[in-house]
């Protein structure tokens, strides 16, 4: 199914509770821009308790769905933009237009959500469970301890870390752990809120 379908389930009233959960579910398992887990959290940190209370459910698939709408604009926005470019003759995209196939992060408050991402996993990773991220490279994660702790904020010297290891986790052969949590943490630590 889609997620149209699903977000249409999750809004029926006539369907019982928790297959309207499970529904949310099937949005989440289609657009998950933090991660299946963690867009969970965060949905229950800003909707509220979406498992029991039926007007924390509807704001939860509709906060996702505006991300979501969100994203979906930047890929039609990419679409024409490359559309443009070839009728022009560039044929390959620059480095910078690469094209948004998947989330780059949460559209709408990205950072609060990046900061609910990496608090997720560094729990997690504590405790020693197996999650997206859990090959991340020690520095990395000891860099998202430190941005978590300073609510999303790095000092200079953070910053610095920052571009050392995006640099060191940039290329194909990087892990994708490194990269996901790096990507993160500079959601995390961007002024202000995020679009």
């Amino acid at each position: 199914m889609s997620f149209g379908t699903y977000a249409r389930r999750v809004r029926d009233p006539a369907l019982p509770y928790g297959r309207r959960v499970s529904a949310l579910a099937g949005c989440v398992q289609h657009y998950q821009p933090v991660g299946f887990k963690a867009t969970f959290v965060h949905l229950e940190q800003v909707a509220g308790p979406f498992r029991h209370d039926e007007a924390a459910l509807l704001r939860a698939v509709d906060l996702l769905s505006a991300s979501r709408e969100r994203w979906l604009a930047e890929v039609r926005a990419y679409a024409t933009r490359r559309s443009t470019a070839k009728r022009l003759g560039h044929r390959t995209p620059s480095a910078s237009g690469r094209f948004p196939m998947k989330p780059a992060h949460w559209y709408g408050d990205s950072r609060a959500a990046a900061l609910t991402a990496l608090g997720y996993l560094l729990r997690l990773r504590a405790k020693g469970r197996p999650i997206r991220g859990a090959d991340a490279d020690p520095e990395v994660v000891r860099l998202a301890a430190t941005c978590l702790a300073g609510g999303g904020h790095l000092d200079a010297a953070g910053r610095q870390e920052q571009r050392r290891l995006q640099l060191r986790f940039a290329g194909p052969g990087a892990e994708i752990g490194s990269r996901w949590v790096l990507r993160l943490i500079a959601e995390a630590s961007r002024p202000g809120p995020a679009g």
